[in-house]
């Protein structure tokens, strides 16, 4: 059987993709590791505070919700909200800028 005969499914299930490490951007959050295989957004992620990267990694990433970021770092869900807010703006310009280059 040709490979230009199977169906997607069937394909994948007898395909690999190749992760290169500079495809992968990783970032430690509390005791989680959390890899990110998109380059745009790795590097606009690793272009935030500390503090901002870590709350997008814990919400958008970890499934976690405002209120338990909040109770992490001890402040309220309104704190965790804005600063989310002002990160994925950061982000977008950062992927705007890039893809212009």
């Amino acid at each position: 059987m040709s490979f230009s005969s199977l169906l997607e499914k069937d394909l994948a299930e007898v395909s690999t993709t190749d992760r290169y490490p500079c495809m992968l951007y990783r970032f430690q959050v509390r005791e989680w590791l959390v890899e990110v295989q998109n380059e745009p957004l790795g590097h606009a992620i690793e272009r935030l505070t500390p503090y901002r990267q870590e709350i997008i990694l814990l919400y958008f990433f970890l499934g976690f919700k405002n209120k338990e970021i909040a109770a992490l770092y001890g402040c309220n869900a309104r704190k965790i909200s804005y600063h989310k807010m002002r990160a994925v703006r950061q982000i977008r310009a950062e992927m705007e800028v890039r893809r212009h280059e």
